[in-house]
């Protein structure tokens, strides 16, 4: 019998280092290291003009996929990948989507679940919502396999396309251990770091409506994306009249990213959801405190190594910044955050998801 081949589809991986994109080049990056991975059948399918010349990657197990899937195309054609395959699929091949979206009526795909936030938020994407709602049920029943990113997407997923335990298996992000480390750390200076905070559930707008708390010692650096969300969030400085002690920054590279870590008292990272949350473990990895809202997939990634804040809760802030202020039991989460966040690397994840391609060609 023909073993079967996997084809990893990075049609829609970009050039940038953000989500989706970093998600794929980190796991594909490390698994390229692994001989387990080596010695699989795989190849890669890219779209038109996003080839991404990873040193590893044999550019002889490329295939190049239709314009449609060219990343400039928008969201209307986002909606049209549901229905369009990135290639002629043979029935002997595997499909593997780093990412939510698959073609409709396959049922050799492997789905990769990061969250569930466009069903609870809308207004954010309503395209993205209504795949999420009238596409995705379809597409993750007919999948071979569903990749979730933490726990709290599995059990998300679970609850809300009824799929059955045995068919997800969640594989962490991670952190670049290369560039998010404690060396070179200075002196903790007076200031706060927000990394992301371009859409509502972020929930930035909560930590600039308790600046009462923490203006008066600390400046807050927000690292983020320019979005609606970003401009009403600086409307919202201007309204509370703190200008002076909130700095906005975008297009920030990861070595200058890490820069920033090192130096802030802490991470403030108050989502009200998230599917995994990697600011908290780049954070750690640099020796820096985190202050994080009190939600599960928090608890999971985090476990006793942050500092959690119930949201609404203003004496909970406060309780946090009174952490802060206290050398003593700073030094002591910087301890558990450098311990915690070894747990989170992309080369744990890499093979994780190289025994996970292994065992579905066994199955097959």
């Amino acid at each position: 019998m023909r073993t079967r081949e996997i084809k990893i589809n990075l049609s829609m991986v970009g050039q940038g280092a953000k989500g989706i994109t970093r998600y794929a080049q980190e796991l594909i990056t490390n698994c390229e290291y692994l001989p387990d991975y080596q010695r699989l059948p795989i190849s890669y399918i890219f779209g038109k003009g996003n080839y991404l010349s990873w040193n590893k990657i044999d550019s002889r197990k490329c295939y190049y996929t239709k314009n449609i899937f060219s990343l400039d195309k928008g969201k209307v054609y986002g909606i049209a990948r549901y229905f369009i395959p990135p290639c002629i699929v043979h029935r002997d091949q595997i499909i593997f989507n780093p990412f939510y979206q698959g073609c409709y009526y396959l049922n050799n795909q492997i789905i990769t679940m990061y969250d569930l936030i466009a069903l609870r938020h809308a207004r954010q994407n309503i395209l993205q919502y209504f795949a999420f709602k009238f596409i995705l049920p379809r597409l993750l029943n007919n999948s071979l396999h569903i990749i979730a990113i933490s726990h709290a997407t599995k059990k998300s997923v679970q609850e809300i396309y009824g799929i059955e335990d045995n068919k997800i298996t969640v594989i962490h992000c991670g952190a670049n251990r290369e560039i998010f480390h404690p060396d070179g750390c200075t002196r903790k200076s007076d200031s706060l770091l927000v990394v992301g905070a371009h859409l509502p559930h972020k929930n930035i707008h909560e930590l600039l409506e308790n600046h009462a708390l923490w203006s008066s010692k600390y400046v807050l650096d927000i690292v983020a994306a320019d979005s609606p969300y970003l401009m009403n969030l600086k409307e919202l400085v201007e309204r509370l009249k703190i200008q002076g002690r909130v700095n906005f920054s975008s297009g920030v590279d990861d070595l200058t990213l890490a820069a920033k870590y090192r130096r802030a008292r802490a991470l403030i990272f108050p989502s009200r959801e998230e599917g995994f949350g990697i600011p908290p473990i780049e954070a750690m990895n640099c020796g820096t405190p985190v202050v994080a809202s009190d939600i599960p997939v928090h608890r999971e990634v985090c476990g006793d190594a942050a500092i959690y804040v119930s949201l609404g809760n203003r004496g909970s802030w406060e309780r946090a910044f009174d952490i802060l202020a206290q050398d003593d039991l700073l030094g002591d989460y910087i301890d558990r955050g450098l311990e915690r966040s070894q747990q989170f690397t992309w080369f744990n994840s890499a093979v994780q998801l190289t025994e996970l391609f292994k065992s579905i060609i066994k199955e097959q």
